[in-house]
């Protein structure tokens, strides 16, 4: 069975992107605004692997990984770090030699391939499979 491919997909021509229809997503929240909602905490049951650019991957390693967290910062990104740091990250880059954030690799060579390889992959068994919602509608940590 071939595994299923979501885009989750942004794009900008100038590096700066802006979801006017979600207010509050450009700033941080003590709760998740919409666009967070729907973009990622829905999505926890579903996604068994992220697949990323080289500076989304590196922005997101040093942003969201658990390492960035701490111990006061609102219960969502806690939950947002711990479903990264357990999910299967692919960095898709010509540059990047090695990363250090668990469960990566890097990624070179022609994008279709790829993700062909990652369709045809046996698995796709989601590290949340077994999880409680927790307040914030994402899932707590893994039972």
């Amino acid at each position: 069975m071939v595994r299923k491919v979501t885009a989750n997909v942004y794009m900008t021509l100038d590096g700066r992107g802006a979801f006017p229809q979600y207010p509050g997503w450009d700033r941080p929240s003590r709760e998740p605004g919409a666009l967070f909602r729907e973009m990622w905490i829905a999505r926890y049951g579903d996604v068994t692997t992220v697949v990323m650019g080289r500076r989304s991957f590196l922005g997101h390693q040093k942003v969201w990984s658990g390492r960035a967290r701490k111990p006061d910062d609102p219960p969502y990104m806690h939950d947002y770090s711990n479903f990264l740091d357990r999910t299967e990250k692919v960095c898709l880059s010509r540059h990047l030699t090695k990363t250090d954030w668990e469960k990566s690799r890097i990624a070179k060579g022609d994008l279709g391939r790829i993700i062909g390889q990652l369709k045809r992959k046996v698995g796709g068994e989601h590290p949340d499979r077994r999880r409680t919602p927790d307040r914030s509608g994402g899932p707590a940590a893994q039972s």
